[in-house]
This record gives C-alpha cells, structure tokens and sequence, in this order.
C-alpha cells in the first residue's frame, strides 16, 4: 500500500478533552486534494496497567466481540478508518474540529471518498460512518456482517454492526473511495491525420491546485506512436500523424500523497 506524505503542522496549545480527561496538541494533514484535516496528539500515552484495564473492559462488556489490537491513545475510530486503513500513520481525528468547524466531512465533501448507497453498501464501501455518534468502522469481506472498529482510547475490536459501546449505532452511512473515471471533452471523437485538437480532463472536486497530470495516447496495438502532444496541467493539444484508432488518457496524481486518484479516457477515431 502506498503511504502518505503529509506536511504535519503542531499547534503550540494545549488543549483539555473533558471525555477522556487528557490534554493534547492539535496538527494539521491534508488529504490527497490538499484539504486540511484537524488530528489531535494526545500529551500522554497509555500505561501497560490501562492498556490491559481497557482491553479486559471491552472482552468483558462486549463477549461477542473480538479483539484485534490492544489499548491506545494515538488513534481512535476515525483515525483508523478514514486515514490509517489508506496509509496515514496513527492519528486521532474527531467529528469536528475544536472550534466546531467541519473535520470528518472533510473527507466526503468534493475529495477523495463518496457516500454509496445500494442494497450490498459494505461491499463497495471502505468507511461505514455512524454519524450520529461521530464514530467509524471498516468492513473485510472475509468476515461477512462483522465490522471492526476502534473503540475511543480502547482497543481495535470486530463486532456486529450495532454491537458496541457507541449511541445510535443503527444510524450508518456508507463511503468509498471515489475510484475516478472521466470523459475527456473538447476536441473530437473523429478526426484526421494532420488535424489538431484540445482536449480537457475534469477536475476532480473542482480543485486543481494539488493534481497532477500525466497525458498520455496509445494506438488500438497498444503503442505509444501515431501523434505528437503538448500539454499543461489538465489540457492537452494533441496532433495525429497516422491512421488508427487511438486511446487519449490522462491520469490524475495527487501532489499531496503522490498516490493515483483516477483516469480521463477519451477514443479518437483517425482517418486520412
């Protein structure tokens, strides 16, 4: 899996959380279109006697859970399932950020996850959010109605989807990774040796100050030949100097994580 690259901002203020009764730092990630994420460092971590009092408290709560990793505080359920399942390191993020602005839907509003819907939401979903809580968990589709989920400053537990120690846990939303695939537009579908034409990716989430594009044309054998290209960021002037049946794509890369967030794809027809 590729990890993220993050520019990690401390802020020199510590703040109390009244739930766990623990002062902490906040820092800024960003998601892969450049959008801030506020994560919380809490200032201590821990003892080995709490990490086996939480363990123990969760197996014994919830017996028909499974414990998968122990005790801490670097992360909880929104850490785990929206950024570490995708390559962060350990993070602890809430609902909202400590001056009450958006943080969680940060991640689903024009970047990179999307709500689904359909009568089989976890198998197309990578977040199952149970919103009225704020909380997260993942699905595997190795264990078949079971999720797993961190529990606060508790451990990593599977559980049923409405067993655990969150409100409203039948009260869920479902998100995956958008996956894009895009129309490339402008220019023409058919066209002529010698004849030149522009073409424009979409911008994913209207925000094109951290993708990069890579443009690129092959023939219906597969080759890189048959036309010359010039391009800057999401446009590109293509001219083709032989008949085929060319492929025009043009792959998007963030410039935050440098991992791949979709593909423009575009069939041109040329004839002399």
């Amino acid at each position: 899996m590729k990890r993220y690259l993050f520019l990690i901002i401390l802020v020199n203020l510590t703040i109390s959380d009244s739930l766990l009764g623990q002062t902490y730092q906040t820092y800024t990630l960003y998601t892969p279109l450049g959008r801030a994420i506020e994560c919380r460092l809490y200032n201590q971590e821990l003892t080995e006697v709490e990490v086996l009092q939480r363990d123990e408290s969760a197996a014994t709560t919830y017996p028909r859970a499974v414990l998968l990793a122990h005790s801490s505080r670097s992360y909880n359920s929104n850490g785990y399932a929206w950024a570490m399942s995708r390559g962060w390191g350990p993070c602890w993020i809430e609902k909202e950020t400590a001056t009450g602005g958006d943080n969680i839907a940060t991640f689903y509003t024009n970047d990179y996850y999307k709500e689904v819907t359909g009568t089989v939401l976890e198998d197309i979903a990578h977040v199952v959010y149970y919103y009225n809580s704020g909380q997260s968990a993942l699905y595997d589709p190795n264990f078949p109605n079971l999720y797993q989920s961190k529990w606060f400053d508790g451990p990593v537990m599977r559980h049923e989807p409405s067993y655990g120690p969150w409100g409203s846990m039948g009260s869920r939303k479902y998100y995956s990774v958008k996956g894009q695939y895009y129309t490339l537009y402008g220019g023409d579908w058919e066209t002529y040796v010698g004849s030149t034409h522009t073409y424009t990716a979409p911008v994913p989430g209207g925000n094109s100050t951290t993708i990069r594009y890579e443009w690129v044309v092959y023939d219906n054998k597969g080759n890189n030949t048959g036309y010359s290209i010039s391009s800057s960021a999401n446009v590109a002037t293509v001219t083709f100097t032989s008949v085929g049946v060319y492929q025009l794509v043009c792959e998007y890369y963030s410039t935050v994580t440098g991992e791949k967030l979709g593909e423009g794809f575009l069939e041109v027809f040329v004839d002399l």
